[in-house]
């Protein structure tokens, strides 16, 4: 019976660090989703997350295909830009209903 109650309040323990996460991700995607950014900039908007996790985040979302990097420049310093793929661009209305339902209850983060 223990065993039984300690799983499930580990799955849920799970389940609610995985759509944090996904969160966290689609403020990301959210700064994005006008035009591309580059890292700096991203950083300034998000100034709850720090440049590593930032980085971390980027990563991930470039390879599940949801934005895509641009590089400019072939020595340093080079010009590094992120923007929504295809794949991003479609997550735009979930995105802007999220930030509606935000200002709706006047979360600030």
């Amino acid at each position: 019976m223990i065993i039984s109650s300690l799983n499930k309040h580990y799955k849920s323990f799970i389940y609610s660090n995985e759509f944090s996460s996904i969160l966290k991700k689609a403020i990301t995607l959210y700064y994005l989703r006008n035009k591309p950014k580059r890292f700096g900039k991203l950083s300034r908007n998000m100034p709850d997350i720090t440049e590593i996790t930032l980085s971390l985040q980027l990563k991930q979302l470039e390879r599940d295909g949801l934005i895509s990097q641009t590089v400019k420049g072939d020595k340093p310093p080079m010009q590094v830009s992120y923007a929504l793929a295809d794949k991003g661009q479609s997550l735009s209305p979930i995105l802007m209903a999220l930030s509606d339902w935000a200002k709706e209850i006047n979360y600030s983060g």
